[in-house]
């Protein structure tokens, strides 16, 4: 059953793979990804001999194959390889075929440009043997997606100097350092003078920053804004007069102004393709111009008699609106101008600033630095050292609500937050508080009527948005999840409304009935809303006495941005669907409330003159209980949250009777109850068992007289995305006690962040009365939203895992994982090596064979299996990349197999003849093994000087899950290939191995008498060399992790030879290799090309007898979802150096979390007898997923 989310492969790269993450606090938000200006910070940046040297001279007298002759020589190599990272670009967004229905649209399109760019691009494509159509695409390309930052500024002296930073290729699936090979510098001459000097890319004709000396200077930036209708216009009919090219504008004002002044006028008037921000410097001053496709918008000119007028600064935004907040680069450039100060204005201090973060940044290809009256322009190719982002991965998460608000937020470093900030409106605005506003509509329930009859009217007027709202989480669903993800959901419900108590198995029947709504849909709806509301809650006194609850419900975050309201999707729904309810017995009101139609709890309730109620989602894994009631049933005084607080408003007549009931409720998810009393109020924090804290209002502490409570514990901050304790309690302090009335409470509930993008509805109860009032609400943009479930994606991903898994006991907070928690079975069990466990079979790999001969035997025996892996693997890849996406990785492996080296070359071409399975899919899974195994592997000493070397191979995690054998569908699918093999040669054993049939390289070997290895992945990007790889090949002294294991198996006889072996070899991937030796052991750290870090068995040291490595750096921890080094030093220490046996490493091995559902097999091996022990592993539930 498929549960994959595409989500998760955007954001894991940069979560899991980062260097360094920020560390953030209210002060710095940002923490290592903050703006740093380095004036006065650092010594000074400029360097001599960083500065490009080399000139290409364009003779615009030459005919135009001799003008770009020297050029497309030395650059058409790299000009391809840009073109070819722009179709994989261009095909990873647009799906296969998508470059090349692009460059079909540029057939004819040469023809419609004017001259001389016509010429020159028929003679670029001609002398580089690139396809004309490509080579346009790629100068077209280039017009639109610049990211830049420019300034000119002014010194005392009258010298004008202009500085750029030129960004390039955000979000472009590829690094700068492509654009970085292709920067070039021109010198353009005509009549044997210099007219201009340039920087732009090879094969790219138009002029992006240049200066003609003593005249003026220019830079280019992008300004956002569509270029639809004249892109269009010009593929349809060409040109209109006096209509260019933005970049191609920039040469021909560069070629034919003289002066400042006329191109000052060129530029303002010529008709654009694209809107942009020109940036002009003069040999007195500067001016910024910002054109509109038929005019220009606006123009900020230096005016040295204004104090800060000095210098202009444009990143991409316009005069008139800030940056957006993921990409501040105007406040920090103009923090860093001022810090530079007029009397510093040298070429050396604005090389400083725009060598400062964010000005600097991951996109960043080069700086240029030009001083106007001299003409002399200085490049340097620029590289943002680590911390810093290219843009968050966040951002792609953020963007639909970030780019489609109006208007976006100033940032200031006081108020990081810009308009997004919170904002409290108490004494800020008039009162809010609108009784036309206050919803109207009260519907009685009777809980004296039969069920159908009780809900009728609700069922009828609300049917049709009720099924809306189902579509809808029906639609987030399979978007997560793949498509019938949803269906799946649906099918869990079967038989869940019989396991409720009543009246709500009789009440959803009913509801189903009367709605048409497949009654398991309608449970699922009811069950969605019991764990996912994210609220702000508060009960308040005044000094009269009076006490007032606050409540808004917030719900429906990221669950489907709608692009024309700029709100989340579900939250309209709600907002539809929302209630209000006067239940009544014996012909008397019981209690009020507000709810969702449909769903038979309740949110927000008040009881006339006893109590109120509203309930905030408390995070915290509801697996367990879950699970049990899936299997079983409710267990005795135990209810879901949302009932629990329909019971307690139904039954209980006091506040401390209700308080009482809610304390001591066995419950199904952990929850916030904030309730109210006649004189007071309480925040009951709730576990599924007990109370974990109370807060009570306590009028004689100063500070006492409210409670409030978001969804984080008492001793625990709000997330850095999603702070509304602090903005909520400054907004009380500011309201103060004097003024706790309805509206000054719905004031303080109607200022943000309180109010956001997800909330739905404000309440406001006064319990003595027994009044409710309701405010649908609305936050207008600029508005925040909250982002605490930045993990929701993976829950719904690990949901179908998590859900059907047996059940485990309670968590607690000693041990929040409860039955997932590590347990180390050193002395907390029997000894589970059982040698009928044992892998018997071997299988000879005779390296004096040829390929085929060598490998018949597995080709033969496993076929079968490899086309199940085959498919499996098909199935997944469609699943996240959509349905083709196997195919075009197949295309991909193309000449593949021919790029390796020897044996591999021959041996994959063998397999892919013996099994049928074409070689590219035989190339595909040997690539597919080189980057995903998560593993533990260890290597210990006991006192006798015994060597072992435990290891478990991991694979499989989010490949697609089963949901009857409750684990990995690729995991159960690669145990069926695990092989041991023996390899030999000139008749004698070389060394033995385990690894799957149908790869030809190595995991897990040893060499007896000599060494043992076991490598696990290192996170970290293998785009580059990968790329590179499927490209040209491997480089000299370059391989595949594990065929470099095998290699260094094969070729080297001691554990020194194996060791400076895998220290140097160049790798496409880095990686962890664990080996033992006869008295010892090391974990090698592997980058790309070269050793970071060695870990080396140490027996003096009291610890240092063994060595263990997962999947972590040796100075970094474990993700907190994947703690598996912990466990595994806790369990040998617990173990000790004098139970190192091949007995106590496999106790240590299938202690969880060390074993886990990914993992395939544990092998321990004795380097120096070279025996090798393979158990295939299967981790029983209740077991972790990683």
């Amino acid at each position: 059953m498929t549960t994959m989310l595409p989500l998760l492969l955007l954001l894991l790269p940069a979560l899991l793979l980062a260097d360094k993450t920020p560390q953030n606090t209210h002060d710095n938000p940002w923490g290592e990804y903050a703006a740093e200006c380095l004036v006065d910070k650092v010594p000074d940046l400029w360097d001599e001999s960083r500065i490009e040297k080399t000139w290409y001279k364009i003779d615009l007298d030459a005919e135009e194959h001799d003008r770009w002759r020297e050029v497309a020589t030395e650059f058409s190599t790299r000009m391809q390889s840009a073109i070819d990272v722009a179709a994989e670009m261009a095909n990873s967004f647009g799906g296969d075929g998508a470059w090349d229905a692009l460059v079909g649209l540029m057939v004819g399109c040469p023809d419609k440009l004017t001259e001389p760019y016509r010429t020159e691009i028929k003679a670029m494509a001609d002398l580089t043997g690139i396809q004309l159509e490509q080579l346009t695409l790629l100068n077209l390309f280039y017009e639109i997606a610049a990211m830049c930052t420019s300034l000119v500024a002014v010194n005392h002296e009258g010298q004008v100097f202009h500085g750029r930073n030129l960004d390039f290729g955000l979000f472009y699936l590829w690094d700068t350092e492509e654009h970085t090979d292709l920067v070039v510098q021109y010198e353009f001459i005509k009549d044997g003078k210099l007219l201009f000097k340039a920087v732009t890319f090879a094969g790219h004709l138009g002029v992006i920053t240049a200066v003609r000396p003593g005249a003026f200077s220019v830079s280019i930036n992008t300004r956002f804004g569509s270029s639809l209708d004249t892109m269009t216009n010009f593929f349809l009919t060409g040109l209109e007069p006096d209509q260019q090219f933005v970049v191609y504008a920039n040469r021909d004002m560069m070629t034919n102004c003289a002066t400042f002044e006329e191109a000052k006028d060129y530029i303002e008037n010529i008709g654009l393709l694209r809107r942009a921000y020109f940036t002009l410097g003069s040999p007195d001053g500067g001016i910024v111009v910002t054109r509109a496709f038929n005019g220009t918008d606006h123009e900020a000119i230096i005016n040295t008699k204004d104090p800060n007028g000095w210098y202009v600064l444009q990143t991409n935004y316009d005069w008139n609106e800030p940056d957006i907040f993921l990409d501040d680069r105007t406040n920090p450039g103009n923090h860093c101008m001022q810090k530079l100060g007029r009397k510093r204005v040298t070429k050396e201090g604005i090389f400083q600033v725009m060598s400062s973060q964010t000005t600097l940044n991951k996109a960043t290809v080069y700086t240029t630095v030009m001083e106007i009256k001299t003409g002399a322009l200085y490049t340097f190719k620029q590289e943002c050292k680590d911390p810093q982002p290219a843009m968050l991965p966040l951002l792609l998460l953020l963007l639909p609500a970030l780019l489609l608000a109006d208007p976006s937020p100033l940032n200031t470093p006081d108020n990081p937050w810009g308009e997004y900030a919170a904002e409290c409106l108490v004494d800020k605005v008039p009162d809010l508080w609108d009784e036309s506003r206050i919803e109207q509509t009260w519907y009685t329930i009777d809980l004296d009527k039969e069920a159908h009859d009780r809900w009728r009217e609700i069922a009828t007027e609300f049917a049709p948005r009720m099924q809306a709202a189902v579509d809808v989480v029906k639609e987030m669903a399979d978007s997560f999840g793949g498509p019938g993800a949803w269906d799946m959901l649906v099918t869990i419900m079967v038989g869940v409304p019989d396991k409720m108590t009543e009246p709500y198995r009789s009440e959803i029947k009913a509801m189903a009935d009367m709605t048409g709504i497949q009654l398991e849909q309608l449970t699922l709806l009811n069950l969605f809303y019991e764990v996912a509301a994210m609220c702000t809650s508060l009960v308040a006194v005044n000094h009269e006495g009076q006490v007032f609850h606050g409540r808004n419900l917030d719900f429906g975050l990221f669950y489907l941005w709608d692009t024309k309201e700029k709100t989340w999707d579900l939250t309209l729904r709600l907002r539809d669907l929302l209630v209000q309810y006067e239940f009544v017995k014996d012909g008397k009101l019981l209690f009020k409330a507000v709810t969702f139609a449909g769903h038979l709890g309740i949110l927000t309730a008040v009881r006339p003159g006893a109590f109120s109620v509203s309930i905030n989602t408390r995070f915290g894994s509801s697996l367990d209980t879950m699970t049990n009631f899936f299997l079983t049933g409710l267990l005795p005084d135990q209810q879901f949250v949302l009932y629990a607080n329909r019971d307690m408003m139904t039954n209980y007549v006091t506040f401390e009777d209700a308080k009482h009931y809610i304390e001591n409720i066995g419950i199904l998810a952990p929850g916030y109850f904030t309730m109210g009393s006649v004189d007071g109020g309480v925040i009951v924090t709730r576990a599924f068992n007990g109370t974990d804290h109370e807060a009570v209002i306590d009028p004689k502490d100063p500070n006492g007289w409210y409670v409030l409570e978001t969804n984080y514990d008492w001793n625990e901050p709000d997330i850095f995305l999603d702070d509304r304790t602090n903005p909520g309690n400054h907004c009380m302090q500011k309201l103060g006690r004097k003024r706790v009335t309805k509206e000054g409470i719905f004031q303080v509930m109607s200022s943000k962040t309180t109010l956001n993008k997800s909330t739905v509805y404000t309440t406001v109860m006064e319990i003595k009365s027994g009044a409710l009032y309701t405010f649908k609400q609305e936050c207008k943009d600029p508005c925040w939203f909250p982002a605490e479930p930045v993990m929701l994606p993976l829950l719904l991903l690990l949901l179908p895992a998590l859900l059907l898994a047996d059940p485990s006991p309670e968590h607690t907070p000693d041990n929040p994982w409860g039955a997932y928690a590590a347990d180390c079975l050193v002395d907390n069990g029997p000894q589970l090596w059982d040698e009928s466990r044992i892998e018997k079979t071997w299988y000879t790999i005779d390296l004096d064979k040829e390929a085929h001969e060598r490998w018949r035997e597995i080709a033969t025996k496993f076929y079968s299996q490899m086309l199940a892996l085959r498919d499996v693997f098909k199935e997944m890849t469609d699943d996240f990349g959509g349905e083709g996406a196997f195919d075009v990785l197949v295309a991909m492996m193309t000449g593949v197999a021919d790029k390796m080296t020897e044996p591999y070359r021959s041996e994959i071409y063998a397999m892919a003849d013996l099994t049928g399975i074409p070689i590219e899919q035989v190339s595909l899974l040997n690539l597919f093994y080189e980057a995903s195994g998560l593993c533990t592997s260890l290597v210990a000493v006991n006192h006798e000087g015994q060597v072992f070397h435990g290891r478990n191979l991991d694979f499989g995690l989010f490949y697609l899950w089963d949901t009857d054998l409750h684990t990995w569908d690729l995991t159960l699918r690669l145990r069926d290939l695990s092989v041991q093999l023996e390899f030999i040669k000139d008749g004698k054993l070389l060394f033995k191995a385990v690894t799957f049939a149908g790869h030809m390289g190595i995991l897990t070997g040893v060499r007896p008498g000599a060494f043992s290895v076991s490598i696990n992945t290192r996170f970290g990007s293998t785009i580059d060399a990968m790329t590179q790889f499927l490209l040209t090949g491997l480089e000299p002294d370059q391989q595949f992790v594990l065929y470099a294991n095998r290699d260094m198996m094969t070729n080297c006889a001691t554990f020194e030879e194996a060791k400076h072996y895998i220290e140097d070899i160049g790798l496409l991937k880095s990686a962890y290799f664990t080996m033992g030796s006869v008295d010892g052991g090391v974990i090698v750290t592997r980058g790309l090309n070269s050793t970071d870090h060695e870990a080396i068995i140490n027996t003096k040291d009291p610890n240092g007898w063994y060595v263990l490595e997962t999947n972590y750096d040796w100075n970094e921890a474990d993700i907190y979802l994947d703690d598996r080094t912990k466990p595994g030093n806790h369990c040998m220490q617990k173990l000790g150096r004098k139970r190192v046996t091949k007995e106590g490493i496999f106790q240590v091995m299938t202690s969880k979390t060390t074993l886990n559902k990914s993992t395939i097999y544990t092998t321990v091996m004795e380097i120096k007898t070279g025996a090798l022990y393979t158990f295939k592993q299967v981790c029983k539930d209740p077991c972790w997923f990683v």
